[in-house]
């Protein structure tokens, strides 16, 4: 691939996407990766919790 061919082909990447790159759409994504992560992170700690309360029943037994 030449340089020529290369800067076509990130041009044509940049004009085909741009649009969708507008202000709204990145807010919108950035939104839905943070209630991604919240949930994400909400799940994660509800695991760690019902881990613990296992192996804490377990080790009182013992």
């Amino acid at each position: 691939m030449t340089e020529l061919e290369r800067k076509m082909c990130y041009r044509h990447i940049y004009m085909k996407w741009h649009p969708c790159l507008t202000n709204g759409a990145q807010k919108l994504i950035r939104a839905k990766l943070g209630n991604i992560i919240r949930e994400y992170k909400k799940i994660l700690s509800w695991l760690t919790k019902a881990v613990l309360e296992i192996w804490w029943t377990q080790n009182l037994q013992l």
